[in-house]
């Protein structure tokens, strides 16, 4: 007996997308693989969005969904809330404004007939809004099979690119104990959340097909900057040491809910819940060690960090050349001084 594919939920969450979001949903209604359905969450839209929101759903091929908040959520909450409201067994997010490619829905589910696979994400062109290309956001060439915690723990691809299995669902309760590493005061995102937890419970998928134009208006939420596609180790190196004590605390924290979600699985999951919090209590130690480094008052409390470093290993060339030079001179301080009058921050 033929199994049946896993079924599709295309999650969309709107706000003020008039005018681009008719582009978007007809890119939806040409997938070689159709959704079962298309749930979108709008967040108190006041153009035109809903309207053409309706207009579509009087003719799409698949059910549509679309769900108002009473107040606004934020798209970080809105995601999630759409997430939620999905019955299918696989979910890809969706913005408002991108162009999707008719393979996009039918690539990512293929990745599923691996079992162990929780996520598949696809590469993307990011786009001007006169059509021009930017470098694309990974200019890497081959499919990646990505196994349990091999993932950089600060990584994770855009949430349009992303489709991953319902079982992600349902801890969502957990949230609230998150930090966005890179941005403080902020709990993680949809995109960040899912797989943070695919990453550590199951295998991710990476294909290098570019599935979808990812449109830059000056509007985008979360857009994309020259340095962070050009340069992505020196944007990283920034943040590492920059804000290395905001990611020690979320690299505790992450520790802490994989510790919690141990008691909702069974196995295999359970096991793999409990590696990951023993991983994030290995790393949390080093990313301790290392803000001891640039903290450190006397030459000797520096190279006694700089050497419980290099023998906790899993540092890349950049950062032990960075630590060896800026941080056992002393000079970090000095530079975040500079850079805080330069900022303004």
């Amino acid at each position: 007996m033929n199994e049946q594919p896993p079924s599709i939920s295309i999650a969309m969450a709107t706000y003020n997308g008039a005018k681009y979001i008719r582009e978007q949903l007809d890119d939806l209604a040409a997938q070689s693989r159709p959704p079962a359905e298309l749930v979108i969450c709008d967040d108190q839209s006041s153009d035109d969005t809903l309207e053409i929101l309706e207009d579509f759903a009087a003719s799409a091929p698949f059910p549509v969904h679309v769900h108002r908040n009473p107040k606004r959520l934020g798209y970080r909450a809105n995601f999630i809330k759409c997430a939620g409201l999905c019955s299918s067994d696989l979910i890809a997010f969706c913005d408002q404004d991108d162009r999707w490619s008719p393979l996009k829905l039918e690539l990512l589910a293929a990745a599923f007939k691996n079992k162990e696979v929780l996520l598949s994400y696809h590469n993307a062109r990011p786009v001007t809004v006169d059509g021009r290309s930017l470098p694309l956001l990974d200019r890497g060439r081959s499919r990646k099979s990505l196994v349990p915690l091999s993932v950089d723990p600060w990584f994770n691809p855009l949430g349009f690119t992303q489709m991953f299995r319902r079982s992600l669902l349902g801890f969502e309760d957990l949230l609230p104990l998150t930090s966005d590493q890179n941005q403080e005061g902020e709990q993680l995102a949809h995109d960040q959340w899912y797989f943070l937890l695919a990453s550590a419970l199951g295998s991710i998928e990476y294909l290098p097909d570019v599935l979808a134009d990812y449109r830059q208006h000056g509007a985008n939420v979360y857009g994309v900057s020259w340095y962070r596609i050009i340069v992505p180790q020196l944007t990283e190196l920034w943040h590492a040491t920059h804000k290395r004590k905001h990611r020690l605390a979320a690299a505790e924290e992450r520790a802490t809910i994989f510790r919690r979600i141990c008691g909702r699985l069974g196995d295999p999951w359970q096991q793999r819940a409990e590696e990951a919090a023993e991983w994030y209590d290995r790393f949390s130690a080093i990313l301790r060690t290392r803000a001891e480094l640039y903290d450190g008052q006397t030459w000797g409390e520096r190279r006694s960090a700089l050497a419980q470093l290099v023998r906790a290993g899993g540092l890349s060339r950049l950062s032990l050349a960075m630590d060896s030079t800026v941080g056992i001179a002393g000079l970090f301080p000095i530079i975040e001084r500079v850079t805080r009058l330069a900022t303004g921050r």
